[in-house]
């Protein structure tokens, strides 16, 4: 009886060892996993090793010196900026001399939307009984990601305006990946009494910690003898 009992009372504390070692273990884990998530939510802009890229890219955007520090704090803090979080699409017109326009918000940042001739100093490429056609690059600046693509495009005086071809989409991303590219595409080619020819390219910014995501649609129009661009973010 007093073997039994022994044997009892061994294999309990084996058990009970058990039992301590998978709590230590489970805990230790919840802890370790606390913590990375922690320090994820820290930085969660990606500003650690970057932060020279983000003041160089808030100052493309448009943002004036005098606010760099405030708006990098802000990031810092785990806060987004006024110009990530507008749902509003920015819609701006780049006719025949215009080449960008800036949008400030409330707290400093801003974004940023511009064209520039394909060859530098060269545009029309050339016009032709009331014809005339373009080829620029179409740009957005702002952070955490830039995007760009080229539009080739013929206005027609007294007719409808037509986008010809676009190519070349890229990202600039800080702080992460660009992913689920798409486009440059062409989804109106020809305007009508109705709408403008269009173009667009989309992309998401997701943060290198997985925390934040960001959907950008840069759209190009064409209509009237002009164009105009829109950021819908």
């Amino acid at each position: 009886m007093g073997k039994n009992a022994g044997s009892v009372t061994s294999w309990g504390s084996k058990v009970k060892r058990i039992f301590v070692t998978m709590f230590t273990g489970v805990l230790t884990f919840a802890l370790m996993s606390s913590g990375v998530h922690a320090q994820t939510n820290q930085d969660p802009y990606g500003l650690v090793g970057n932060e020279k890229e983000t003041r160089e890219a808030l100052l493309e955007s448009g943002v004036d010196e005098a606010d760099l520090d405030k708006l990098i704090a802000k990031l810092k803090r785990g806060e987004e900026l006024d110009s990530m979080k507008s749902n509003k699409a920015i819609d701006v017109e780049l006719g025949e001399g215009k080449t960008s326009k800036v949008t400030k918000f409330p707290d400093g940042s801003a974004i940023k939307l511009a064209k520039e001739p394909e060859v530098s100093g060269i545009n029309p490429l050339g016009c032709w009984s009331g014809y005339c056609q373009y080829t620029e690059k179409v740009y957005v600046y702002s952070y955490p990601s830039n995007g760009s693509y080229y539009a080739k495009y013929t206005t027609v005086k007294g007719g409808y305006d037509e986008i010809n071809s676009v190519w070349g989409g890229s990202t600039r991303s800080i702080g992460g990946s660009t992913e689920n590219k798409v486009g440059p595409k062409i989804s109106i080619k020809k305007e009508s009494s109705s709408r403008w020819a269009r173009a667009y390219m989309s992309w998401d910014w997701v943060a290198y910690s997985g925390v934040y995501s960001k959907n950008y649609t840069l759209r190009f129009f064409v209509g009237k003898n002009t164009c105009k661009e829109s950021l819908v973010q």
